[in-house]
């Protein structure tokens, strides 16, 4: 006794595509801790594929300046 399987068709519910939810980009503002190490800047970047990482630096930068109450200045140089 063998059963024949049937050929799913475009009605069926097992072929229809799911629409998986975007997951929404959670500003640095909101954030009540910032990540620190690398596994949590890689889960913050992984939960928000949106994330601007420009954004989460200066959250950084402006959230150190208000610990030490002085400007933060960062010196950038090319290397070659």
């Amino acid at each position: 006794m063998s059963k024949k399987r049937r050929k799913p068709t475009v009605g069926d519910l097992s072929i229809r595509p799911v629409q998986k939810a975007i997951p929404k980009a959670i500003a640095p503002e909101e954030l009540e801790r910032l990540p620190v190490t690398y596994q949590e800047i890689h889960d913050y970047f992984s939960q928000s594929p949106k994330a601007n990482p420009f954004s989460l630096r200066c959250e950084t930068f402006k959230r150190i300046e208000n610990l030490t109450g002085t400007p933060l200045v960062c010196y950038i140089t090319k290397t070659t």
